[in-house]
């Protein structure tokens, strides 16, 4: 099911006019001029950005890695989980949340569950994005990191990035989104893992 079809609801405005006031290849500012109805228009000013993945990985001794990146805008290291754009408008999720986790932080995954989809910011971008969690995570690779990414990789248990989460200290909220929603997997994960180390009769 795409965004379209979620939606389930008929468009209450409507663009008349659109134009680029700033192109580039990461984003672009856009002006529309929108009919609200009632012979009414406004002109909304907003961010157009590729659509997204954010992917929780939980390795398999129960640890969660993230990464801990330098952010230009906001002038601070940013606790994140790995996270990128899809390449393409009809890239699958899947295969974007698989890059990222190679790329970022050097790893494979046993299995991907997606958990979900959500808009960021909704009232300034129009970015949608897609939540997943990486399942038996193994670091075996070297990352591959753009010569723009400046970043760490943490790997942490994950009772410590839940709590990191749950107080605030994920300061990058579509992280800390990933994460709590991530939580309820992650907890039967780690109980499979107790079950598993458990000494057998």
């Amino acid at each position: 099911m795409d965004e379209s079809e979620e939606k389930g609801q008929v468009e209450p405005y409507r663009t008349v006019e659109s134009r680029y006031l700033l192109k580039s290849p990461w984003r672009n500012f856009r002006e529309d001029r929108v009919d609200i109805g009632n012979g009414r228009e406004i002109t909304y000013s907003y961010v157009e950005t590729p659509q997204a993945v954010f992917v929780v990985p939980l390795t398999t001794r129960g640890e969660i890695v993230l990464i801990r990146q330098y952010r230009y805008p906001v002038r601070d290291w940013v606790l994140e989980v790995p996270a990128g754009s899809r390449s393409t408008p009809d890239e699958d999720p899947a295969l974007a949340a698989q890059r990222e986790v190679r790329e970022e932080i050097g790893g494979d995954y046993r299995e991907l569950v997606h958990l979900g989809r959500f808009y960021s910011s909704s009232a300034h971008l129009n970015l949608y994005s897609h939540i997943f969690l990486a399942v038996g995570v193994e670091l075996n690779r070297e990352q591959d990191l753009e010569e723009t990414e400046l970043l760490q990789r943490l790997v942490l248990p994950a009772g410590e990035v839940l709590d990191l989460a749950h107080r605030a200290g994920i300061s990058e909220g579509q992280s800390a989104y990933a994460v709590l929603l991530a939580e309820p997997f992650i907890r039967e994960q780690l109980e499979k893992l107790k079950i598993e180390k458990e000494p057998q009769p």
